[in-house]
C-alpha cells in the first residue's frame, strides 16, 4: 500500500483581484437584460454628482457617422481653422477663429452653448423643428435660403391695392408676401413664396419648392408651415442629410449636430 502523500497547503487568496472588463460588461448585459423580480432593489450606474459634466466633440469623418474625438473638459472649446482647441486647417471655408463650445452654471444647473465667433460662412446647425425668424438662413442640401417674413398684413393689403395696375403679381407686391428666398453667394437668385397650407421642400415634383436637381436632397426633405400662434415653422423630414439652420448662438443640453465650412460635428454631455 503505497504511503499517503502529504497535502499541499492551499494557496491563499489574493488580497485584491480586479474585475475584468469582460466582467464588468457581463454585468452591465445581464443588468439591461433582467427583469427585476418582485420587492428587488433597483440599482443605478455610477454617475459623477459633484464635478461638471464632460462633453466629447466628434469631428465627423465625410459621409461617415463617426470620426476623431475631442474630450472637451474645460470650461471652453475653439474651433478654427488656424487657431483654437480643435483645428481644422484643411477646410477653407472655415474662418482661422470660427465657433466655440462653452459651459457654465446657471441656476445650479450646468448649459452647454455653441457660438459663432463672426465667421465668414457661418455656423450650422441640425435641427428636428424650429420657429423662423425674420432673415433666417437655411441649408437644404446644397442649397441656401433665406426665409423672408413678409410684410404685415394691412401693409401687404396696401401694397396689393396700389400696385393694382400692373397685377397681383408684381414684384412689389410678390416681396412683400412671406417667402423662402433661395440665395448664392449672398444674391437673391429666386423667391419661393409661402401660401396659407404647409409649404414642401424636396426633389418631388408635387413641392412647392422643387430642387431637382440636387442629389443631396430627399423626395420631400422639409415643410414649412403656420403653427396655432401664427409662427412660420421649418421641420425636417427624416431627411438624410439633415435640414440646417444658421445661428448666432444656441443653447442646448445634451447633444449637437453642427456644421462649419464643409465639416461636420457632432457635441456629446456626458
Amino acid at each position: 500500500m503505497p504511503a499517503p502523500q502529504p497535502e499541499l497547503p492551499t494557496q491563499p487568496p489574493a488580497a485584491t483581484r480586479l474585475e475584468t472588463v469582460d466582467e464588468i460588461r457581463e454585468a452591465i448585459a445581464a443588468k439591461l437584460a433582467a427583469v427585476k423580480p418582485v420587492g428587488e432593489v433597483e440599482v443605478s450606474p455610477f454617475k459623477p454628482m459633484q464635478r461638471p459634466p464632460m462633453a466629447v466633440l466628434t469631428v465627423v469623418d465625410d459621409g461617415q457617422d463617426d470620426g476623431e474625438r475631442f474630450r472637451i473638459r474645460g470650461d471652453s472649446c475653439i474651433i478654427g481653422r488656424v487657431e483654437g482647441d480643435v483645428q481644422i486647417p484643411h477646410d477653407g471655408r472655415i474662418s482661422g477663429k470660427h465657433a466655440s463650445i462653452t459651459r457654465a452654471l446657471e441656476q445650479g444647473r450646468y448649459r452647454w452653448r455653441l457660438t459663432d465667433l463672426q465667421s465668414t460662412n457661418g455656423t450650422w446647425v441640425r435641427i428636428s423643428h424650429s420657429v423662423l425668424k425674420a432673415d433666417q438662413e437655411i441649408m437644404i442640401g446644397g442649397r441656401h435660403f433665406r426665409f423672408h417674413a413678409g410684410l404685415p398684413a394691412a401693409a401687404t393689403e396696401e401694397v396689393s391695392t396700389t400696385k393694382a395696375t400692373i397685377g397681383w403679381q408684381s414684384a412689389a407686391v410678390e416681396q412683400s408676401l412671406p417667402a423662402l428666398v433661395e440665395l448664392s453667394a449672398d444674391v437673391e437668385v429666386k423667391h419661393f413664396p409661402l401660401g396659407d397650407g404647409e409649404t414642401w421642400v424636396g426633389r418631388n415634383p408635387s413641392c412647392r419648392v422643387v430642387l431637382a436637381d440636387d442629389m443631396l436632397v430627399n423626395g420631400r426633405h422639409a415643410r414649412v408651415y403656420r403653427d396655432e400662434k401664427g409662427r412660420w415653422v421649418i421641420e425636417n423630414n427624416q431627411s438624410l442629410n439633415g435640414t440646417w439652420l444658421r445661428i448666432d448662438q444656441i443653447t442646448f443640453d445634451r447633444t449637437c449636430h453642427f456644421q462649419l465650412g464643409e465639416q461636420r460635428f457632432v457635441v456629446r454631455v456626458s
